[in-house]
């Protein structure tokens, strides 16, 4: 079923090879049973965003970069899902975190999309700490309901994006 589950349409480049790729079968396996001993480690689901939350003295920022260190380092999954991971689990209210920053140093298409909002080019070169500046004040001006989640899906889907050359003798009417 592989062929049929990569054209479904609906999972994105970074699932859809790794996962459904059968040469690398025993490295997703890797990365779910390492996932899956790091929530059993704390006990659960529950257990461990009530964990961070509590560790992090009910600072729903810190407890998010808390579970982003933690899953990095007893996880083999790509650092990008387990951002779309984390938060999309703030955003729905499942857990009370949220980013405060938006990683821009651990993924590439999201660093490039930042680039080309705020320098007009995806090469422009303009630091990191920067670009985390403007586009943290940038979800700031816009309000609540874009979160820096929200615009960190957003800006991944623009990185995303393929370039598709336009044909200048193309007429619409």
């Amino acid at each position: 079923n592989q062929r049929g589950l990569k054209n479904a349409g609906s999972l994105s480049v970074v699932h859809k090879y790794r996962a459904f790729d059968q040469h690398r079968a025993k490295a997703m396996g890797e990365d779910a049973k390492g996932y899956i001993a790091w929530i059993k480690a704390s006990g659960g689901h529950a257990q461990v965003f009530q964990n961070a939350i509590a560790h992090s003295q009910g600072q729903s920022i810190m407890a998010f970069d808390k579970l982003y260190i933690s899953m990095n380092e007893h996880t083999g999954i790509k650092r990008q899902i387990k951002l779309e991971h984390l938060c999309l689990i703030g955003h729905l209210k499942i857990a009370g975190i949220e980013p405060g920053q938006f990683y821009f140093s651990d993924i590439l298409p999201l660093k490039k999309a930042a680039r080309q909002l705020f320098g007009g080019n995806p090469s422009t070169r303009i630091p990191l700490s920067e670009l985390n500046e403007l586009a943290v004040a940038l979800a700031g001006c816009l309000g609540p309901p874009f979160s820096i989640a929200v615009l960190y899906r957003a800006l991944m889907n623009w990185g995303e994006e393929k370039l598709v050359a336009v044909n200048p003798n193309f007429r619409r009417y």
